[in-house]
């Protein structure tokens, strides 16, 4: 649910598209329609403003729109000539309450530019973009790679706990040997046990020797 704001005129107007674009030769464009939605609780009124109202037909100026409804309001040049290419107009669309109280809730501008094809629209963008320095992503990724490689060198506290653990049982006497009074009988491993701890041993020395190599 939509509520009110607090200041007068801070309403959010939604309307699509946020800029219109007439081509002299493309006549499909010569007429364009902006779409004004109204997702709140509330009818609301609108008004259509131009700052050059002679080279524009508009077929609703004002209205009002349902809550929860949209209206097409179809905006049309009247002046497609060449001296007027690449000219920006602006609409001003004001929204406020349906009723006795006209404050306004909030207002949204739209530009307006005639332009004389597609082609020198597209020209005219790229040239406005200008080149990055080459190599900063390149340098950036680099040095990631090379911080990656770094830490890869350096075994992992896992490896070398495990490493330890395998030594250890490597050096605990085998089970059923002759009684030792340093060793209790709960340290004693089984022959199966080294054999399990030796191939563990080899095979975090091969992983290390790897990351190395």
């Amino acid at each position: 649910m939509f509520k009110l704001p607090l200041e007068e005129g801070k309403l959010p107007v939604f309307v699509f598209p946020q800029s219109l674009s007439f081509y002299l030769d493309d006549s499909i464009t010569h007429k364009q329609v902006l779409t004004l939605y109204n997702p709140y609780d509330f009818s609301i009124r609108f008004k259509v403003l131009g700052t050059s109202p002679q080279k524009y037909s508009v077929d609703h100026t004002e209205g009002t729109v349902k809550s929860k409804c949209c209206v097409d309001i179809v905006v049309k040049h009247r002046q497609l000539i060449k001296s007027n290419d690449e000219v920006k107009d602006k609409f001003l669309i004001h929204i406020y309450h349906h009723g006795k109280n006209r404050k306004t809730l909030g207002k949204r501008e739209i530009s307006a530019t005639l332009y004389s094809t597609r082609v020198s629209l597209g020209s005219r963008l790229e040239d406005n973009f200008q080149a990055l320095p080459n190599g900063g992503k390149v340098e950036l990724k680099q040095r990631l790679v090379t911080d990656d490689q770094t830490l890869t060198k350096w075994p992992s506290m896992f490896l070398i706990s495990l490493s330890m653990i395998c030594i250890a049982v490597l050096m605990l006497p085998n089970e059923g040997t002759t009684p030792d009074t340093m060793v209790p009988s709960f340290l004693r491993v089984t022959v199966n046990q080294k054999c399990v701890a030796a191939y563990v041993l080899g095979a975090i020395t091969m992983i290390l020797l790897k990351s190395y190599s």
